[in-house]
């Protein structure tokens, strides 16, 4: 049996557990499903689960959450107008025009989280 059919759960490390909750809920628009004081709250979005759990450790720089939306643009606009601020990169390998990345008409936009965590929204070419 593979995993083609089972629901997905990310593990996000924070710094402080309550400024990330709120960043969530009012930034990226998340429900709260349970919070404790030490573990995390775990975040539903569309039968996928966010954990925050609060550490110690520094953010990793890769991707820690990825979300696939059907219409990218919209969704930058609509994370911008709450606040999120939007990575740009221009490098050999990575080059962003109004914050999105297209490589074969996969789209791709990053951002940090309060926690300094680098989130992804992607939009696929079939969308």
């Amino acid at each position: 049996m593979d995993l083609s059919n089972a629901n997905i759960a990310a593990n996000v490390a924070v710094f402080d557990l309550k400024r990330a909750l709120k960043f969530y809920e009012e930034k990226l628009g998340l429900k709260t499903m349970a919070f404790t004081d030490f573990f995390g709250a775990a975040m539903s979005t569309d039968g996928s689960t966010i954990s925050l759990a609060q550490r110690e450790k520094t953010p990793s720089d890769e991707d820690s959450v990825n979300f696939t939306v059907k219409d990218i643009k919209a969704t930058i606009k609509e994370l911008e107008s709450r606040g999120v601020i939007f990575q740009n990169y221009d490098t050999d390998r990575l080059k962003t025009i109004d914050h999105i990345s297209e490589y074969k008409g996969f789209q791709a936009a990053w951002f940090k989280d309060s926690e300094d965590n680098t989130l992804q929204i992607n939009q696929s070419p079939s969308q």
